[in-house]
């Protein structure tokens, strides 16, 4: 089973979302855990699009990820294929969760960030992208 662990920074983004949504935050961590216990092929009907950034450089170099969020009480569409599930044009409802798996030990997990709103913005500040890979780095460093 995969072992996911929690950044503060994480939890500090998430503050207003689970003020919100009281329940969502654990909710969250259950499915992601899920998701990748089943090898990315089990999801919920409010994740989308995974992927890695590559953007900037050092960002792609600690395998720094990301998964699009519909926020509660949505979904993306039943059936849609999970490349297709992301907000890019409605930065109110655009959110996604930011984590990396450890380069060495394979199933251990950190969540990092979550962007909301304006995912797609957030992911474009270039400070912001490279503290979170610097984070990365040191979560690959220590085992």
């Amino acid at each position: 089973m995969a072992k996911v662990e929690i950044h503060h920074d994480f939890r500090q983004a998430f503050e207003s979302i689970a003020e919100q949504f009281p329940e969502f935050e654990n909710r969250l961590i259950a499915d992601f855990t899920r998701f990748v216990d089943s090898d990315r092929m089990e999801y919920p009907d409010y994740f989308g699009r995974d992927s890695i950034y590559n953007w900037p450089h050092e960002a792609q170099r600690e395998a720094l990820s990301h998964i699009h969020i519909a926020l509660p009480p949505r979904a993306f569409q039943a059936g849609s294929a999970l490349q297709y599930r992301t907000n890019p044009r409605n930065p109110e409802q655009d959110a996604c969760l930011v984590y990396c798996e450890h380069a060495v030990i394979k199933g251990r997990f950190l969540l990092l960030d979550f962007f909301y709103p304006g995912a797609h913005k957030k992911a474009q500040e270039e400070r912001r992208m490279r503290y979170l890979a610097k984070q990365a780095a040191k979560f690959h460093d220590d085992w």
